[in-house]
């Protein structure tokens, strides 16, 4: 059965390849009249992972806005432990982008599961 509200169920996830880009996202939803969010959430997808921590922060500071945060496209040799980094900033989600990295996290047990 159609929904006759095509707008209650469209989720509007936004893409930031800087903190620049998440603070400006960030202070738009902040400043959006009547309190409705135009963004649903903000997927952090950083070149370099230094800077993911600091945007989860800004995000979370919009109640309401989901972060998810981007893996790199390519794990180099030295990086495996990337999947710990990218946990410890305690997103809503990660967009997974290798399937040696989606092994990995699957192996820790899934949600809920306490990873140091």
């Amino acid at each position: 059965q159609a929904n006759d509200s095509p707008s209650a169920s469209v989720k509007v996830s936004v893409l930031a390849r800087s903190y620049e880009q998440v603070d400006s996202l960030c202070s738009m939803i902040e400043s959006s009249s009547g309190g409705t969010h135009t963004v649903d959430e903000i997927v952090v997808d950083f070149l370099e992972i230094d800077g993911i921590r600091a945007a989860v922060s800004r995000i979370r500071e919009v109640n309401g806005v989901r972060v998810v945060v981007a893996s790199p496209r390519i794990i180099k040799p030295g990086e495996e432990g990337i999947w710990r980094t990218l946990l410890r900033t305690e997103p809503d989600g990660i967009m997974i982008r290798s399937t040696g990295l989606l092994h990995r996290l699957t192996q820790l047990g899934g949600a809920g599961q306490q990873v140091t």
